[in-house]
C-alpha cells in the first residue's frame, strides 16, 4: 500500500573563477571633478622599459574542476584615446617582447582532508604554454579556448610549451628567462595551466586529481588581518594605486615584458588582459569570471 513520497535534491557547483593582473609600477589616482570619484590613470613607459605584469590574484571559486587555466594575452595594437577593450586591429601597432616568466606559488585549500590536501600537492603542477604568431599585427583579438582556431593553432605547433616540460611544483615559483632559457618573439599568448601531472596519462589524471575549488594563488594582500587577503579585498575597485604588500611581489605569478610602438612619434595606449578559464570535462573549456586588464601608454622616443 502507497502512503507517503520524499523527494530528493543535490547541488551543482558550476565552474566559477577570477584572475586579476596590475602593473608593477603603481598608477596615479585622479579625481574625477565631473562625478566626484577617484580614479586611476595608466603609466607611462618607454619601448625598452620592461614592466612586470603581476597576476596577483587568480582563483578557483566554483567547483573542481579538470584544469585550471589563467590566460595572458598582450597586445599588438593600441589606440591613441584610452580604452578598456581589445584595440582593433586597425589600431595602431605595438610590439610586446617577453624577457620573464614566473609561475607563482599556488595553494591547495586547508578544507581539504589532511591527506587529500598532501596528495594535490604532490600531483598537480603549473605548466606554461605561449602561442606565437608569423604575423601577430595582422590578428583581431585572441583565441578563445577551443575554438576552432585554437584547436588549429594547437595543430600546427603554433601553442609550445615553455619551461620544464614536467611542470613546476606550486610552490616553487620558478622564473622563465630569455637570457637563460629562450622566449620566442611574437607571443600573443600565454598560459598557466594547473593539472595533474604525475603517474597518470593526461586524459585519466583530472579524474582523480581535480583542481579542487577554493585553490588559488597564495597571496596575502594584507598581512595585518587575520587569514589571507586577496587584492580585490584591499582594492575591490581595482585602481592599483598603493605599493602591493611584500607577500603578493613575492608570491605571485608575473609576465614582464617591454612594449615598443610602431610609431614612435605618437603617445599610444595599449591594455594587457587576463581571464580565468577551465576545462571542466574531456572535452569541454569555459571561461570564468570577467577578462582584467593592466593598460599602459607607450610614449613618444625622442631624440
Amino acid at each position: 500500500m502507497y502512503t507517503a513520497a520524499r523527494t530528493a535534491a543535490f547541488t551543482l557547483r558550476k565552474p566559477d573563477g577570477v584572475a586579476r593582473v596590475d602593473t608593477g609600477i603603481k598608477r596615479t589616482s585622479i579625481l574625477d571633478e565631473d562625478e566626484q570619484v577617484v580614479t586611476a590613470t595608466d603609466i607611462h613607459t618607454k619601448g625598452a622599459t620592461q614592466i612586470q605584469y603581476l597576476i596577483d590574484q587568480a582563483q578557483n571559486k566554483g567547483g573542481a574542476v579538470n584544469r585550471f587555466i589563467v590566460d595572458f594575452a598582450l597586445p599588438f595594437h593600441g589606440t591613441n584615446e584610452p580604452t578598456g577593450e581589445i584595440a582593433p586591429v586597425t589600431g595602431a601597432e605595438v610590439t610586446p617582447r617577453i624577457r620573464e616568466i614566473r609561475t607563482g606559488v599556488w595553494e591547495v585549500p586547508d578544507t581539504l582532508a589532511e591527506e587529500e590536501k598532501e596528495v594535490l600537492e604532490q600531483q598537480l603542477k603549473v605548466y606554461v604554454f605561449a602561442r606565437t604568431s608569423p604575423d601577430p599585427h595582422a590578428e583581431d583579438g585572441y583565441l578563445y579556448p577551443d575554438s576552432r582556431e585554437d584547436r588549429a593553432a594547437y595543430d600546427d605547433g603554433s601553442w609550445i610549451q615553455l619551461g620544464k616540460q614536467e611542470g613546476y611544483s606550486l610552490t616553487e615559483n620558478g622564473t622563465i628567462r630569455d637570457s637563460r632559457d629562450g622566449i620566442p618573439a611574437n607571443i600573443r599568448q600565454v598560459r598557466f595551466v594547473v593539472k595533474a601531472g604525475l603517474n597518470y596519462a593526461d586524459n585519466v589524471a583530472p579524474v582523480y586529481h581535480p583542481v579542487p575549488s577554493g585553490f588559488r594563488l597564495a597571496v596575502d594582500a594584507d598581512p595585518d588581518t587575520d587569514g589571507s587577503q586577496e587584492m580585490d579585498d584591499v582594492d575591490p575597485m581595482r585602481l592599483n594605486v598603493e605599493e602591493v604588500a611584500e607577500d603578493v611581489k613575492r608570491n605571485c605569478a608575473y609576465v614582464q615584458a617591454a612594449t615598443s610602438s610602431g610609431d614612435p612619434t605618437v603617445v599610444i595606449h595599449s591594455n594587457y588582459f587576463v581571464q580565468c578559464l577551465t576545462r571542466y570535462d574531456d572535452l569541454k573549456y569555459l571561461e570564468m569570471g570577467k577578462r582584467a586588464r593592466a593598460g599602459i601608454y607607450v610614449d613618444p622616443e625622442l631624440p
